[in-house]
């Protein structure tokens, strides 16, 4: 049960730590080619997408299973050897990961609440000031120090702007949130960034999905007939309240300054057509690569355990392919706290090493076979003979696992397990001293 549970939290957090990635890559994206960029309309489609892509991509069965060295096969957890015995540094106490998860979920908590609070202040608004039909709109006639904003369609304003000359202004540009759904953008980001609230992007990406939302506007208020001096003037005049949250459009959420230069840019819409239609599949396609790629993280060790597993594999050309993730991995019999105890049982810290307070870590690699036996095992790296030999010894002297299955079928399965070998810093100035 404890190792299916740690599963889950290792996909878990591999999920959200490939989507926040994907965002950042559409965030770098559209800073690159897009945001000076007068084509909204295509601007508005990459981010909302990047959203979307960011969501659906990590969960799909990207990963690939193939015949592949032993440099990148699937990694076991670290073991830690102690002349005490053996303690698993993942099983022991509060690991890192459940640490991380720990602060994580308390982050989830917390913007969960802050969401709900914001649509919990909404109500209240409406609740308390009601809901009005003037001509075809949704009016919340405030009072207090508000800014004009828009949800869903409502349309919320002090209620002394209805007596100035800028109502019609106001009331076009959120005509404008509703008519092109922005409300729904900024439900999505809003629910994004409480799962990924430790990406810096998505604070930025929340930005400029908004700045983009008072270009559209902006723009439609002018297509509509307003006279753009007068609108320019009003931005400028116009004595702000302050913003109710951030699901909501505000008029005056942009720099002025920006909105402003974007109205006055001419608009260059096949430039802005063609950048987006190069950008997005590009973006797409990185996306699934760093996707498959961590899905499927190649070793970073060093050139003498690639070429050991180079040698390995060709050495067995004429035998079934070894696979390194498949659809049902191997398993020790009874689990990894199972493993574990095995493992504490038989391996010995060498008196040698211990004698001169030797420490490292060193790389077995295995294959479990069809059957479950343990083959093939070798050493990758290693850093003491003592220690080497004892850590191969017990890896071969493993009893069978149950085997791993492709389609159905057993296959033939290649893990990485690394061993440290590690003395108390009060044991190690003893023996040393010795």
């Amino acid at each position: 049960m404890k190792n299916k549970k740690r599963k889950a939290m290792n996909s878990f957090i591999e999920y959200w730590f490939q989507s926040s990635l994907i965002l950042s890559l559409f965030f770098i994206g559209y800073q690159l080619l897009l945001k000076n960029e007068t084509g909204f309309s295509q601007n508005r489609s990459f981010l909302i997408l990047g959203i979307l892509v960011a969501a659906i991509i990590p969960g799909l069965p990207l990963s690939f299973s193939v015949n592949q060295d032993a440099a990148n096969a699937v990694w076991l957890q670290e073991v830690i050897i102690r002349p005490e015995g053996i303690v698993n540094s993942i099983a022991s106490g509060m690991s890192s990961n459940d640490i991380l998860l720990f602060i994580y979920l308390s982050g989830v908590f917390m913007f969960s609440v802050r969401l709900i609070s914001q649509l919990l202040h909404i109500l209240f608004l409406i609740k308390r000031f009601g809901i009005i039909k003037i001509g075809n709109d949704n009016m919340v006639l405030l009072t207090g120090d508000y800014a004009p904003f828009s949800i869903l369609n409502m349309i919320f304003v002090n209620k002394d702007l209805l007596n100035t000359n800028s109502i019609d202004k106001v009331i076009a540009h959120e005509r404008v949130h509703i008519r092109q759904y922005h409300s729904i953008d900024l439900f999505l980001v809003e629910l994004l960034t409480i799962f990924q609230w430790f990406n810096p992007f998505i604070w930025l990406y929340k930005r400029v999905i908004k700045t983009n939302h008072e270009y559209l506007a902006d723009r439609g208020v002018l297509e509509g007939g307003i006279n753009k001096m007068s609108y320019q003037n009003l931005l400028l005049n116009q004595v702000f309240g302050m913003q109710i949250n951030y699901l909501t459009n505000n008029f005056n959420h942009s720099t002025i300054k920006r909105r402003l230069t974007m109205m006055s840019t001419i608009k260059n819409s096949n430039k802005s057509v063609w950048k987006f239609l190069f950008l997005l599949p590009v973006t797409i396609i990185l996306a699934a690569l760093i996707t498959v790629i961590l899905s499927n993280p190649v070793s970073a060790q060093d050139k003498q355990a690639k070429a050991q597993a180079k040698e390995s594999q060709e050495a067995q050309t004429d035998e079934e392919p070894i696979f390194m993730v498949v659809e049902e991995m191997p398993t020790f019999q009874g689990g990894h706290e199972a493993l574990s105890q095995y493992l504490s049982t038989h391996i010995k810290y060498p008196e040698e090493a211990r004698a001169n307070g030797v420490e490292g870590k060193c790389l077995v690699t295995f294959i479990i076979e069809k059957d479950g036996s343990i083959s093939n095992v070798k050493l990758l790296r290693g850093f003491d003979d003592a220690c080497d030999n004892e850590a191969l010894r017990v890896v071969k002297s493993m009893p069978a696992w149950n085997p791993g299955k492709q389609r159905g079928k057993d296959v033939r399965v290649q893990f990485n397990m690394p061993i440290q070998f590690k003395l108390d810093n009060a044991k190690k100035t003893e023996e040393k001293k010795g």
